[in-house]
């Protein structure tokens, strides 16, 4: 809670209900600086989800590949460290998202969902290509429906500000 001022900016923006650290409630999971670990935060946030009324709209902001690139210590060794500090932790990252898609296949909400993956910002990268004046800045955005209806990859460039109004044509609003 406070951290970047999600919980201010979620009641100017209208959300109804803020979930941080203090509403999770279980210091033993708290990484130290920055916010609860992944895997286990990403369960209560789907368990919450599963207590929405539909529709809804929820959002998630995870922590753990954030700088300094600690992992929780039963982790420690178990993902492979890369050639840089963060690979270590997009690992574990994609194994608390795996083990959140685990969990929230089996509720109904799931297969009329809508998740849009992406990231706040650009990082170092181990990929030459990433060392260009485009690719430096450049993160990914990931649409995945629950059914599995939505299928293919576009390479053109879009940028956060384009992930709303394709949510609104998805929506045929």
């Amino acid at each position: 809670n406070g951290s970047m001022g999600f919980d201010a900016f979620t009641k100017i923006a209208g959300f109804q209900h803020y979930y941080g650290r203090n509403e999770y409630n279980n210091m033993a999971d708290f990484d130290g600086i920055w916010g609860i670990w992944d895997e286990p935060f990403m369960q209560y946030y789907a368990h919450g989800m599963d207590k929405m009324k539909e529709p809804f709209f929820a959002t998630l902001f995870s922590v753990s590949s954030h700088h300094p690139y600690q992992l929780p210590d039963k982790y420690k060794g178990v993902f492979p460290e890369g050639r840089i500090p963060i690979n270590k932790c997009v690992r574990y990252t994609d194994h608390a998202l795996q083990k959140f898609f685990d969990t929230a296949r089996k509720m109904p909400w799931f297969r009329n969902t809508l998740f849009v993956i992406t990231a706040d910002h650009s990082v170092d990268s181990d990929i030459k290509e990433y060392y260009t004046s485009v690719n430096r800045f450049a993160i990914p955005i990931l649409f995945f429906k629950g059914d599995g209806s939505m299928k293919g990859v576009d390479d053109r460039l879009a940028q956060q500000i384009d992930i709303m109004p394709t949510i609104l044509s998805y929506l045929n609003y």
